[in-house]
C-alpha cells in the first residue's frame, strides 16, 4: 500500500510543468514515458515432490522439478522520471511481459521407455512495479532498479497407465498460481532524439516457494495405478532476463 501511494504521489508531481512539456524542463530525462521491449529469459524451477501428506515416495520424488529453460518474449512498459540536479535521475516504472516459457519432466517405468507421468511447467506472464535511480551523462542514462514482481505459472500432471505393452495417457490434472516476489536489476538508456531512446537492461526475479497439488496422482502405471497417492510439488522459482526496448517520452519534441 505504501509503495502504491508513493507511486501515485510521484505521478501527480509529474503533471507539473517542471516534469513534462513545459519550458521549465532542464533535463531531457524528466517526464512520462512508455515503450515496447523484447526479452531473452531463463526460467529456473527447482523443488521436491512428495505424496499427499508430505510422505516420501520414490515415484513421487522422481517427479521433482528441475527446470532450466530459455525463451524469447515481448512486453510493454511505462513510467515517469524526475531529475534532481548533479545528473541524478529517479523514477517509477511498471511493465508487463509475455515470456512464453514451457518445459517438461517425464518419468518412466524402470528399464523401459513407457511413461509413468509427465509434468509440464509454463511461465507465461511477468509483471513488475519498480523504482529506478540513476546518473545521466547527457544523452546516456545509467540506472539501477528494484521492486515487486509477479508471474503466472501453470503446472500440469498427466498420469499414464500400462495398457498391453505400452502406457497410455489416462487423465491430466492442472494447478495454476500467481507467484509474487521481488526483482533487482540495472540498465542503460541512450537518447537518440528529443523524445526517443533505446535501452538495455538486466533483471533478476525471485519468487517465494509455492505448493502445486495433484490429488488424483496414482502410485504407478502398472499395479500401482489402482492406488491413489496424490502429489504435492513444492517449488521455487526465479528468472534471469536480458531485454532491450524502445521508449518515447511524452512532451518531448521528435
Amino acid at each position: 500500500m505504501r509503495f502504491r501511494t508513493a507511486c501515485l504521489l510521484w505521478l501527480c508531481c509529474a503533471s507539473s510543468p517542471s516534469w513534462a512539456g513545459g519550458s521549465a524542463v532542464v533535463d531531457p530525462w524528466t517526464g512520462f514515458y512508455g515503450g515496447v521491449s523484447a526479452a531473452a529469459s531463463r526460467n529456473v524451477i527447482h523443488g521436491y515432490t512428495t505424496r499427499d501428506g508430505r510422505v516420501f515416495g520414490s515415484n513421487a520424488s522422481q517427479e521433482s522439478a528441475n527446470v532450466n529453460d530459455r525463451a524469447v518474449g515481448f512486453g510493454l512498459f511505462a513510467g515517469a522520471r524526475r531529475s534532481f540536479g548533479a545528473g541524478i535521475v529517479a523514477g517509477v516504472e511498471a511493465d508487463l511481459s509475455r515470456l512464453g516459457h514451457r518445459a517438461e519432466n517425464v518419468t518412466y517405468i524402470s528399464g523401459s521407455d513407457n511413461r509413468v507421468a509427465q509434468m509440464t511447467y509454463e511461465t507465461e506472464w511477468l509483471g513488475t512495479a519498480r523504482v529506478t535511480l540513476g546518473r545521466s551523462f547527457g544523452d546516456l542514462l545509467v540506472y539501477g532498479t528494484g521492486g515487486a514482481a509477479f508471474a503466472t505459472e501453470k503446472e500440469r500432471r498427466t498420469q499414464y497407465q500400462l495398457v498391453g505393452a505400452v502406457t497410455e495417457a489416462m487423465f491430466t490434472e492442472k494447478d495454476d498460481a500467481t507467484r509474487f516476489g521481488f526483482t533487482l536489476g540495472a540498465g542503460a538508456e541512450w537518447r537518440f532524439a528529443n523524445a526517443w531512446s533505446i535501452r538495455a537492461e538486466y533483471l533478476h526475479v525471485r519468487f517465494a516457494d509455492h505448493e502445486f497439488r495433484f490429488p488424483d496422482a496414482r502410485g504407478g502405471a502398472q499395479a500401482g495405478y489402482s492406488t491413489v497417492q496424490g502429489r504435492i510439488a513444492d517449488n521455487t522459482g526465479r528468472l534471469n532476463i536480458v531485454r532491450v526496448g524502445l521508449a518515447y517520452r511524452f512532451g518531448g519534441k521528435d
